[in-house]
């Protein structure tokens, strides 16, 4: 019998979205009913592969968006075009990105544009000014204004999208997924520690 439950896509790229996106991923897929499905773009092409394997992680879809040399806009055309088709073809009823960076702005971008949900993991860290992290800090607050579903780290976080008009019922105040992700981690290293020479 096929599932009925909700096909979702996680979109990442670097590697501090795979270790934050890890949890999430793995709370997802508890819903058996649940279709997950992970979208690696490469914009840490070197980077990324060992810390999917670290956490049992499998790209569904994998993109290629990193080529020499290339500038901010340039990287988000082609994360654009490479997301756009995938979530034409497989029609999914979410998507999840994390964080700041272009990999999750093009993600959340390309699924408004296909008017598709969007669950921004990590939302409402702000320092106010756009220069500083840059361009980060002009990606988390844009995709602010793009997600349904906003999943603070914080209080704190949850006041600064409060403040920004975001809807208090579309906010959950989470904790850290970096968190959730060491103790995962760190329950799967040897109990013994390494032996010292006697």
């Amino acid at each position: 019998m096929p599932s009925t439950g909700p096909r979702i896509l996680i979109v990442l790229g670097t590697r501090p979205e795979v270790i934050k996106s890890a949890p999430v991923e793995r709370a997802l897929r508890q819903h058996t009913d649940w279709q997950v499905s992970l979208c690696c773009t490469g914009q840490h092409r070197e980077l990324v592969p060992p810390i999917l394997q670290t956490f049992g992680l499998q790209c569904e879809v994998e993109l290629s968006a990193m080529t020499p040399a290339q500038s901010l806009s340039s990287l988000m055309a082609r994360l654009l075009d490479g997301i756009d088709p995938v979530l034409d073809a497989l029609r999914f009823d979410w998507v999840v990105v994390q964080g700041d960076t272009t990999t999750a702005l093009a993600g959340a971008l390309a699924a408004f544009h296909r008017r598709i949900p969007v669950a921004h993991v990590e939302a409402g860290l702000r320092t106010l000014d756009l220069t500083a992290p840059f361009p980060e800090e002009a990606n988390r607050q844009l995709i602010a204004r793009l997600a349904s579903l906003h999943l603070a780290p914080t209080p704190a976080a949850r006041e600064a999208l409060l403040s920004e008009g975001v809807a208090p019922e579309s906010i959950e105040v989470t904790g850290n997924t970096v968190v959730d992700a060491l103790r995962w981690a760190s329950s799967r290293l040897p109990l013994e520690g390494p032996r010292r020479p006697s």
